[in-house]
């Protein structure tokens, strides 16, 4: 039996516990004895406090090599968890896809040989080569779907029996068909996740950070997916750090509260949903669901 004697003294995010003691725990973290040890978070929330998820109405896509949505709503029974950093009367909901920006890596190594010499000689991303073969192929990939459940799945659907898989190719596609339709399976899986949480508010924008958040060609199929606003952050690759530094500068008086984070915000792009795709994408996106529920029986006859 768990007592509750058992169990460690609750704090806030911001408190101040302790400081760095002189010796040998100073010198191996270079840190300055007497520097405050604030209690902090986990790195999922570092990154939505420095992404700016403080209030109702805040979500954020992160594009890593998993992808999610977190995002910020009113507290109700059945609606996500209460994170402490959050005001009273808002609540965390969210979904985490298990790969994503992997799902792309495996396609760049896998299939994309030549774009990987092309970048290594000009100094480029490979990504550059890949983004620009993705968007000169037609929205829908020409009948191409693409589930990217290379590693199981949390979100949209739970089951880590689930694995990826190509649906739809004829002797007609082509290389850039099969490229656009990773893309926008990754987008279909996010999308999924947005439905669920928008039962419960409804978001017309995301701030995007992360490795897939750096092309624009991806941003604006998952824009038109979704049909939402994206905006990105110039910082994007440090959402976390910003989010931890904004609670030790609580901790420490600097910042009155988390909406310090918006003096951080410099908007690096806009990109805005074409809705005429997107009614497009609709119907493609139930194709999508289908095509996963089709292979459920498959999945669990391949785990045997």
């Amino acid at each position: 039996r768990i007592t509750e004697e058992m169990m460690p003294e609750l704090h806030a995010c911001t408190d101040i516990v302790g400081e760095v003691p002189e010796g040998s725990l100073s010198e191996e973290c270079g840190l300055f004895p007497g520097t405050k040890l604030v209690i902090g978070t986990g790195d999922a929330t570092c990154s939505s406090i420095g992404a700016g998820n403080i209030g109702i109405g805040d979500a954020c896509l992160t594009g890593g090599s998993s992808a999610g949505i977190s995002a910020v709503v009113p507290a109700k029974e059945g609606a996500g968890y209460h994170s402490s950093y959050l005001p009273e009367g808002a609540s965390m909901m969210g979904g985490m896809t298990m790969a994503s920006g992997s799902a792309y890596g495996w396609v760049k190594n896998e299939l994309c040989k030549i774009e990987q010499k092309l970048a290594e000689e000009n100094g480029k991303s490979a990504y550059d080569y890949i983004n620009e073969e993705v968007a000169s192929a037609p929205l829908g990939a020409n009948g191409v779907l693409f589930l990217p459940l290379l590693k199981g799945e949390r979100d949209p659907f739970y089951n880590p029996k689930a694995k990826g898989s190509f649906l739809g190719i004829t002797l007609a596609n082509t290389r850039a068909d099969l490229l656009r339709a990773v893309v926008e399976g990754i987008g279909f899986n996010i999308a999924l996740i947005l439905e669920g949480i928008r039962e419960h508010y409804d978001f017309k924008k995301l701030t995007m950070v992360g490795g897939l958040a750096k092309s624009d060609v991806v941003r604006q199929i998952f824009s038109d997916i979704m049909g939402v606003e994206l905006v990105t952050l110039k910082y994007m690759d440090e959402v976390a750090t910003v989010g931890a530094a904004i609670m030790g500068g609580i901790a420490l008086g600097i910042y009155e509260d988390y909406s310090a984070v918006r003096k951080f915000h410099a908007i690096s792009a806009h990109n805005t949903p074409n809705m005429e795709n997107h009614e497009k994408y609709k119907k493609i996106l139930e194709l999508y669901r289908k095509g996963y529920e089709a292979q459920v029986e498959l999945f669990d006859a391949m785990a045997q």
